[in-house]
């Protein structure tokens, strides 16, 4: 949650008392803006959030203490990094895929501000909007975008290599030779595992309000191992 710019961490007991507790101030620039750019997960009996901050533009994962603190580590010094990101846990250790000057990126925290990092999709294309990950049988399974094509892809590590799968390009409606983003797929992805394979769910419209009202929600499927 953020408020005026800032970060928060919201809890409800069960008794619905609702507790915030500040994480990181000057997230956005600009204030009453949502945060699209950040995840959470539990973590070594506590949580861990990512997040971009937008003053000193720099990508962080923060780490909540047992005295209820947080700890906050610089992933990147990169004003391109982290306007996306996904949190997950491989072989006990953070990892984290997030969007480096619009490619898609992977990495692990080794330990404390100690990130090794990797690029894992080789298209030169936008390919690191909107993303979504989570782990299964100890590997990542990463939901993204690609803005350029307009569809949605998959990225997964299979026998220490990465592997990408696209869906069909979106439609050249206007016939100018270059697919429009917004006839596409793989808008604000959401992957799982389900018992017959991966589901992704996702949209046909952007992240802006749909007011025409004409947009779709899709699932997209394939089995395990993906084929």
């Amino acid at each position: 949650q953020q408020l005026l710019g800032d970060l928060y961490f919201s809890t409800v007991d069960r008794n619905g008392q609702l507790t915030e507790t500040l994480v990181q101030r000057n997230v956005l620039r600009v204030p009453n803006l949502p945060v699209n750019d950040t995840d959470l997960i539990a973590f070594n009996n506590q949580y861990a959030i990512c997040f971009r901050k937008a003053v000193g533009n720099d990508f962080y994962v923060a780490l909540r203490q047992a005295n209820g603190s947080w700890n906050k580590e610089i992933v990147l010094e990169n004003m391109a990094a982290g306007a996306d990101c996904a949190l997950g846990i491989v072989d006990g250790l953070l990892v984290t895929a997030y969007s480096r000057n619009n490619q898609l990126w992977f990495a692990t925290r080794r330990g404390p501000n100690d990130w090794v990092h990797h690029r894992i999709d080789e298209s030169d294309n936008t390919v690191a909007s909107g993303l979504d990950m989570v782990i299964f049988d100890n590997e990542p399974y990463i939901a993204h975008r690609d803005d350029t094509a307009g569809t949605l892809r998959m990225t997964y590590r299979s026998n220490g290599n990465w592997v990408t799968m696209a869906g069909p390009t979106a439609d050249d409606s206007d016939n100018d030779g270059h697919p429009n983003p917004e006839n596409g797929s793989g808008f604000r992805p959401s992957i799982y595992v389900a018992a017959d394979g991966i589901r992704i769910i996702h949209g046909t419209r952007p992240q802006n309000p749909d007011e025409t009202r004409d947009g779709y929600l899709l699932i997209s499927q394939t089995t395990m191992p993906p084929a």
